[in-house]
């Protein structure tokens, strides 16, 4: 990985205060060539940021145990996201333990409507997550 280095006037081989100092007269647009239809046509509009993600994720406010966020800033650039990989591992090999108290089935003899395969599992569980809903553990009987 290559670190970026920032540009000073010394590297840059210019006078900066000079640049940032320059007003552009009226005069200076006589230089600059005409627009044309294939030069626009050629255009592409860039918003810059960050795509959008497919995966939205939900900004919270959490707290976390210092031995906890220690360790995970420990591991470098990225934690946060190695965080929610981890999270997320936990909540697809838990998930089949969790049943919506708004599904159809709550309340039902064992209060769980079993899942097809592990996908359904982890979309169940991302699709509660998602949307809030109050989850139980299911009872073991």
């Amino acid at each position: 990985m290559t670190a970026k280095k920032i540009a000073s006037a010394r590297t840059l081989g210019s006078d900066l205060k000079k640049v940032d100092a320059h007003r552009i007269e009226k005069h200076e647009y006589a230089e600059l060539p005409e627009l044309t239809d294939d030069m626009l046509s050629r255009a592409t509009i860039n918003k810059g940021g960050r795509p959008k993600s497919d995966a939205s994720k939900v900004l919270l406010s959490v707290r976390y145990s210092p031995e906890v966020v220690e360790y995970f800033r420990g591991t470098g650039a990225g934690w946060q996201a190695r965080m929610d990989g981890v999270l997320k591992k936990h909540v697809a090999q838990h998930a089949r333990h969790l049943v919506k108290e708004d599904s159809p089935a709550y309340g039902a003899d064992d209060g769980v409507v079993p899942a097809k395969n592990a996908v359904e599992v982890r979309q169940r569980a991302a699709s509660t997550l998602a949307q809030g809903r109050v989850v139980k553990k299911r009872t073991r009987s």
